[in-house]
């Protein structure tokens, strides 16, 4: 069982796999098990994982972490950092191709950014 030590100000001060829990420390200083919930499950596309937290208490420090909903905004860095990784030359390629397909089919041409919204919407 792993174990931490923590100071008088109740700061983990390190953190051991294994402890002789007979030796004595330091006044202030004690040596608590980690109690680890792990990360619960969860969406990645929708949510992260924040942590660890360690909430310290007075037998054991528990160990957990925090899950949030992304936000609009990440999502939608989330999808342009994917987009980004597209090939420039590829992503040209479709753009040109799409508005080849739209005039044959009688329809106006989009902008770039129409385009690279149609696609960050697919990722």
């Amino acid at each position: 069982m792993p174990y931490v030590l923590v100071g008088p100000d109740d700061t983990i001060i390190k953190e051991e796999s294994t402890i002789d829990t007979t030796v004595a420390t330091k006044p202030g200083f004690r040596w608590l098990p980690i109690e680890n919930n792990g990360a619960p499950g969860y969406d990645p596309t929708t949510h992260y994982a924040s942590g660890p937290i360690n909430d310290i208490l007075e037998d054991r420090v528990v160990r957990r972490w925090e899950i949030i909903e992304k936000t609009p905004e990440v999502l939608n860095n989330e999808r342009e950092n994917k987009l980004s990784a597209v090939d420039l030359v590829v992503f040209k390629i479709l753009f040109r191709q799409e508005n080849r397909l739209r005039v044959l089919e009688g329809k106006p041409e989009i902008t770039v950014e129409q385009f690279r919204t149609a696609v960050k919407s697919l990722i």
